[in-house]
This record gives structure tokens, C-alpha cells and sequence, in this order.
């Protein structure tokens, strides 16, 4: 990744590590979201990148990539598969559809649904080969990786899950 600033004022400031010099950032930049890009925002950039899109395409280019819950990734996907001539034996409202279902097979998205469906296969797989302390790491990565609230509702899980599994031994044992 780079980063290009045009100043007004020459920014020399080194710093030394390990005997090597070292150029040290004077800028004390923030994250910020990117907002999200209006339609015109989006049909200049088409009409930018791909000329000879007529009225009626760009709206239908552009009206696309703004329903898209990643507008800025999905106009450079679609830009890209348009001028690179993918599936032209269709018509570009069947070629957009198809290229935005390519993409999200591509680009999956975690969602609380997909999480919850893996999560529970997993236990379930660790809890079939008895393995507790691979299933102790898994609680650890998802306390690093999903924060408070999902380790809560995977530990709220699987304590209905180990319910679940000694009642079911219960009545196992009571049947016999």
C-alpha cells in the first residue's frame, strides 16, 4: 500500500533502528469509512472507464452497481468483466446478474446466519472426536476475531448444546 501527499513544507524526519535509518511519518492519519457513491458519482466513473455504454445501458450499468452492498468493489468487478468482454453472447442486464452472483460466490460475506451454520458444524465435529482442547482454541479465536457478543452467543450455544447431549444420555440410560 502507498500513500502520495503533495505539502508545502520538505518533511525530512528519519528515525534509527538496528543501526539502519529509516524514513519516520510525520502523519497522523485516522481510518475513515468511505461513503457510499450516489448515481452520479457512479455513472461518471463508467462513463470514465467504458465510453461507449449508451443512456439506457449506463442507467441499467449504474443502477447495478449502486443496489450492490459493495458498490466501490463490484464497479471495478463489473468494469473490468465488461472492457475484458466476458459473456457477450448476453444481453448486459443477464451478463450484470450473472457477473454479480460470479461475485458473490467469489467474495462470500460472513453473515450471522453462515457463522451460526459453521460454528454449530464444527462443535459438533470436535465434540464427535472428543477433542477439548481444540474445542477450548476455537472459543479463543473467536473471542479474538468476533469480539464480546459472538463469543456470548457461541457460548450460550453450546451450553444448549451440552444440555441437549445430557438429556439425550439420560434417556438413553433410561431406555436401557
Amino acid at each position: 500500500m502507498s500513500l502520495v501527499c503533495v505539502t508545502q513544507q520538505v518533511y525530512t524526519t528519519m528515525m534509527f533502528s538496528g543501526e539502519r535509518q529509516h524514513p519516520a511519518s510525520v502523519l497522523h492519519l485516522e481510518e475513515r469509512r468511505l461513503e457510499k457513491l450516489t448515481q452520479d458519482e457512479i455513472k461518471y466513473e463508467i462513463k470514465r472507464r467504458i465510453s461507449e455504454l449508451s443512456g439506457k445501458e449506463l442507467n441499467e450499468f449504474a443502477q447495478s452497481v449502486y443496489a450492490s452492498a459493495e458498490p466501490y468493489k463490484i464497479l471495478d468487478y463489473f468494469c473490468h468483466k465488461y472492457l475484458n468482454q466476458a459473456d457477450l453472447q448476453l444481453d448486459l442486464s443477464k451478463r450484470l446478474k450473472q457477473w454479480h452472483r460470479k461475485y458473490k460466490q467469489d467474495h462470500p460475506v460472513i453473515t450471522s446466519r453462515n457463522f451460526y451454520r459453521f460454528s454449530s458444524r464444527l462443535v459438533t465435529l470436535l465434540r464427535a472426536l472428543r477433542i477439548p482442547q481444540l474445542f477450548n482454541n476455537m472459543l479463543a479465536v473467536i473471542k479474538a476475531f468476533f469480539g464480546d457478543v459472538w463469543t456470548a452467543i457461541f457460548e450460550w450455544w453450546t451450553g444448549k448444546q451440552r444440555e441437549r447431549d445430557e438429556k439425550s444420555k439420560k434417556d438413553d440410560k433410561s431406555k436401557k
